[in-house]
């Protein structure tokens, strides 16, 4: 069947018509995703970001008939308004009903700031100043300082699709400082990941955005390397360098278990058993496993 490589549950609001189609474009062969959508209302007030809570939870029942290896809670503002402990525990409940890791998309934004030793960002975002007030003091809590943000100022969450990549290249371009380590772009629903890769040329500094961010993470979880050029250094970071190593932690205990019986094989001439050590022992390579990555794009769509 499809999706043999693995299998992507994406939560999204109901009005993003964004963050479905960038994630389409990078997914690797044998790498299919199922999406359930977060019914909210158009305009992204208090209490629409707070009411996803419980929609994304619904949804979330609905995407794990599909069976995912990861879900992937795909809202920026929804996953950061309430603060980074209960993001956390949003994280951690996600991943008790779906019985797979989840992720929202402010820990993925975290975590790939982290990672990459962002200490002090500048920030765009389409928000209001409630919104953006919230989305600083998130990243501050989790250690980042926000030195400067721009702001598209606008309400009404479908209409953030409506944002053309050429004025996020212009805002970036208008908020950008010198002191900040990196900038961050905010909203899945804001196309911003086919201008990353030019505004880190043009800049010298490390661009994310919130799609990028999260599909990222998702890969990580996943132990994949997309092998993806054109959308950012971060999509070149090296996923699979993580994959191998855990690799290797998981499957020491077989190399060690094989290394020994391929040993008694030699010393006793039991030419069988020496050819059963080696058979294990390329099964379970993580050399093998890295061979194996890459390939066309192979993307199918299930809408719940």
């Amino acid at each position: 069947m499809h999706g043999w490589r693995a299998r992507i549950g994406l939560l999204v609001p109901a009005v993003n018509n964004t963050m479905e189609r960038e994630l389409w474009s990078l997914v690797p062969q044998g790498v299919t995703v199922s999406t359930a959508r977060i019914v909210c209302e158009r305009e992204g007030t208090a209490d629409t970001l707070r009411d996803m809570e419980f929609e994304g939870k619904a949804a979330c029942e609905r995407v794990i008939t599909a069976e995912p290896n990861v879900v992937l809670f795909g809202c920026t503002s929804a996953s950061f308004y309430q603060g980074a402990a209960w993001n956390a525990q949003y994280q951690k409940d996600l991943t008790t009903l779906a019985g797979v890791p989840a992720v929202t998309t402010s820990g993925a934004m975290t975590e790939a700031l982290q990672r990459n030793n962002v200490r002090k960002v500048d920030v765009v975002t389409p928000y209001v100043e409630t919104t953006n007030e919230r989305l600083r003091r998130y990243l501050e809590s989790e250690g980042i300082e926000v030195n400067n943000l721009g702001t598209f100022d606008m309400l009404d969450m479908f209409d953030h699709a409506c944002i053309q990549p050429s004025d996020v290249y212009q805002k970036v371009k208008e908020t950008v400082t010198d002191e900040a380590d990196a900038v961050f772009v905010a909203c899945t629903q804001v196309r911003a990941l086919e201008m990353v890769d030019l505004l880190e040329k043009d800049l010298g500094k490390p661009v994310f955005s919130a799609n990028q961010a999260s599909f990222w993470k998702v890969f990580d979880i996943l132990g994949i390397d997309p092998a993806l050029d054109g959308h950012g250094d971060l999509m070149r970071s090296p996923v699979l360098v993580y994959a191998v190593l855990a690799s290797l932690t998981r499957s020491g205990m077989i190399f060690a278990i094989n290394a020994l019986a391929a040993s008694a094989a030699i010393a006793t001439g039991d030419v069988v058993l020496l050819l059963a050590s080696i058979a294990t022992t390329l099964t379970f390579s993580p050399l093998a496993r890295v061979a194996s990555f890459g390939g066309p794009l192979e993307t199918t769509l299930d809408v719940g």
